[in-house]
């Protein structure tokens, strides 16, 4: 069963939500990992940059899901 939205505003929202959470994390961590991590210092444990990929890389599939909804590439999404 495919369920569309009646109005295409519904992922306009929905997209810039996501794009202000993406803004979020990466001020947020932009200090502490994306410049000292990465840049400065090497950081303690893998799992640090495991536990990034994951918070940061969710946000981003959800944004690429909303895309493929919102131009009706419906196989693609599902």
């Amino acid at each position: 069963m495919q369920v569309t939205s009646q109005r295409p505003s519904d992922h306009l929202v929905a997209g810039l939500v996501i794009l202000v959470v993406l803004m979020i994390v990466a001020t947020g961590f932009a200090r502490t990992y994306f410049f000292h991590g990465l840049i400065f210092a090497p950081l303690p444990s893998i799992l640090v940059h495991v536990h990034a990929i994951l918070f940061v890389g969710w946000p981003l599939l959800v944004l690429c899901q909303i895309l493929l909804a919102g131009r009706g590439w419906l196989g693609w999404h599902q």
